[in-house]
């Protein structure tokens, strides 16, 4: 008779550190998200998530910060010379081959940029009274709100006033949240410092939400392509 993979409970040493390989091998190799793993090694959805926090902070710990940033910069050096050649070779296909290898590109990018992004940030302590579900709930807010007319190129304060406008909050509150969000890798996405009396420094919001899986790619693409 065949018997039921476990879906929670005390699993032997052995068992989980076979479980944590194939979960690492799944998640940073194949790039599966926790779901995923979780449906294909019938184990409970909690355990799959707790597994990949510890493996990102056992990489965080065997690198310095500096070091991470380094290899985050060099991969994204390396990606840009990738789409330099890809760009030259898309130019003799037709245009749906174009535009599978314009997704398949895009994919790489967000991929390696969000994977980088959560190694390089996934020892920030938990300083913020504010919930990964509300984190996750409010920045969709933002990205689908009518008030936000490029979240390609999008202003600190202009995403501080559309935190407030998402939760109605306190002044600290939304200066928390906007330091969260930096924390989490928006940092990695700021395009550069203006000089505009009320913007600071300007962020590509749609590239670090898609890489952060808030939202996907085809469905930050359909909020770019419907300017508000």
């Amino acid at each position: 008779m065949s018997t039921i993979p476990r879906q929670g409970g005390r699993y032997t040493k052995t068992e989980k550190e076979n479980r944590q390989d194939r979960v690492y091998n799944m998640h940073y190799e194949q790039g599966m998200s926790a779901l995923q793993i979780a449906k294909r090694l019938n184990v409970n959805r909690n355990t799959i998530n707790d597994d990949i926090k510890y493996l990102t902070s056992q990489i965080a710990a065997s690198f310095s910060k500096m070091e991470i940033r380094h290899k985050f910069l060099d991969k994204i050096g390396t990606l840009e010379i990738q789409k330099e050649k890809m760009i030259k070779y898309r130019n003799s296909l037709d245009f749906e081959s174009r535009i599978k290898l314009e997704k398949f590109i895009s994919n790489i990018d967000f991929k390696i940029a969000g994977m980088f992004s959560k190694i390089y940030t996934s020892d920030v302590p938990e300083k913020y009274d504010i919930s990964n579900e509300d984190f996750v709930n409010v920045i969709k807010q933002i990205c689908y709100s009518p008030h936000i007319q490029n979240i390609s190129d999008i202003g600190d304060q202009s995403i501080k006033k559309a935190i407030f406008l998402a939760t109605a909050a306190s002044t600290k509150y939304v200066n928390d949240f906007f330091t969260m969000m930096k924390d989490e890798g928006l940092t990695f996405y700021s395009k550069f410092v203006t000089a505009n009396l009320f913007e600071n420094e300007k962020f590509d919001l749609a590239s670090f939400v898609v890489a952060k899986k808030i939202l996907s790619q085809n469905e930050m693409c359909g909020i770019l392509k419907n300017p508000k």
